[in-house]
């Protein structure tokens, strides 16, 4: 369905973001990562196309990609409490603890019931010790 979408509008954003999507929940990381790219090639401030390209790129362990990727999206959107709790997660995955401490705890300000972002911090913290 979406590409036959994008086959009849290769200008169609959303027809690339939600088959981006469900190449991400097929693993099929390579192909939602260039859906995503041209989501964004598109609309420039895609906020959930970075936070996405980013956990998809995370899922490829290319941490430093996902890291920028998060980090447009909260260029774009300062109060995207996804995006600082993801980039937290990359930044553990790199044992940045400091940073992926700030990033829980940025997540947690945003969205105080934030219960992954606790969890995450904590671990976070004791590894930093």
């Amino acid at each position: 369905m979406f590409t036959k979408a994008i086959a009849d509008d290769g200008y169609c954003t959303d027809a690339y973001y939600n088959r981006a999507l469900a190449y991400s929940y097929l693993k099929a990381y390579q192909q939602s990562i260039a859906d995503y790219t041209r989501a964004i090639e598109l609309k420039s401030r895609f906020k959930m196309a970075y936070n996405n390209r980013g956990t998809d790129k995370n899922e490829l362990q290319d941490y430093t990609g996902a890291i920028e990727d998060y980090s447009k999206a909260i260029q774009i959107d300062s109060n995207y409490a996804r995006a600082y709790y993801n980039r937290g997660i990359s930044q553990m995955n790199l044992n940045r603890y400091e940073k992926a401490i700030a990033d829980f705890t940025k997540a947690i300000e945003l969205e105080p019931d934030y219960k992954e972002a606790y969890q995450n911090r904590e671990i976070a913290l004791r590894k930093s010790w």
